[in-house]
């Protein structure tokens, strides 16, 4: 049924049950449309809504299966999607930051202590990819707690279904950890000057 779609953009649903039911089949399925199913193509407006949440959806698998997270470890550097990109994004978007911040959004769906730690470490750093990838680090670790107080499913309900209400960030904004968070992506974003044209997110 896959393949019988010949848009991305159509297929947004079918991943998504294919992220939850889908097996280590999805995994592989997964990875081969982040990397060659749109190769040598400028994707519509479509199909780069739903490539650039892909890597998310690929975090649903990594909760039960370790190829997935190995794959989001690897697709955390920009220079995984440097090399491994067959497409280009129809929006001029700098994609290779903005799916390395969906894939670093991805992990923090899986919700364990070492993935805590990860997004931890990054408060230590200054360097240019934390610089180019503020936005989605502050936003991973976000999610990170989402998951982990209100589960994967609510968590994924409000990123799905309500992705343009503000209400939970904004509240976790004022919490202890987010105004943490919040000092540390600020000063980041003092450092990185008018030229940047990324923060990570699309």
């Amino acid at each position: 049924r896959y393949r019988a779609i010949p848009s991305l953009g159509d297929k947004q649903h079918l991943l998504r049950i294919l992220a939850y039911r889908g097996g280590e089949k999805s995994v592989d399925l997964f990875m081969k449309a982040m990397t060659v199913e749109c190769c040598g193509r400028k994707l519509s407006y479509a199909e780069d809504t739903v490539m650039i949440f892909l890597p998310q959806l690929m975090g649903v698998l990594a909760r039960e299966h370790d190829s997935a997270r190995r794959f989001l470890e690897e697709a955390i550097d920009p220079g995984f999607w440097t090399a491994r990109r067959k497409w280009e994004s129809g929006r001029g978007w700098y994609v290779d930051q903005v799916m390395t911040g969906s894939a670093l959004q991805g992990l923090a769906l899986i919700g364990t202590a070492e993935v805590h730690e990860l997004l931890a470490s990054y408060r230590s750093r200054s360097d240019d990819v934390a610089r180019d990838l503020v936005g989605a680090i502050e936003t991973a670790a976000w999610k990170y707690r989402r998951v982990t107080e209100h589960g994967l499913e609510k968590t994924m309900d409000d990123i799905l279904y309500r992705a343009g209400d503000l209400t939970d960030i904004s509240a976790w904004a004022e919490t202890d950890e987010g105004r943490e968070w919040e000092k540390w992506a600020e000063g980041l974003r003092r450092r990185r000057g008018p030229d940047s044209q990324s923060n990570g997110t699309p």
